[in-house]
């Protein structure tokens, strides 16, 4: 079970994010996808910053 691998507090929060926001964490946990993003937009989008047009 997930609780039993990670933690209660990490599973309930991993569990109550949005579908969005758990696809983008998980894109962001391949090395390959996070090695391609220059270092300045890697941490615009963990930080939530990036507007819609860019």
């Amino acid at each position: 079970m997930i609780f039993g691998r990670v933690g209660r507090a990490a599973a309930v929060a991993w569990l109550t994010l949005p579908r969005w926001e758990r696809a983008g964490v998980a894109m962001l946990n391949r090395a390959a996808v996070r090695t391609t993003l220059d270092p300045d937009s890697g941490v615009r989008l963990l930080a939530g910053c990036v507007t819609e047009d860019g």
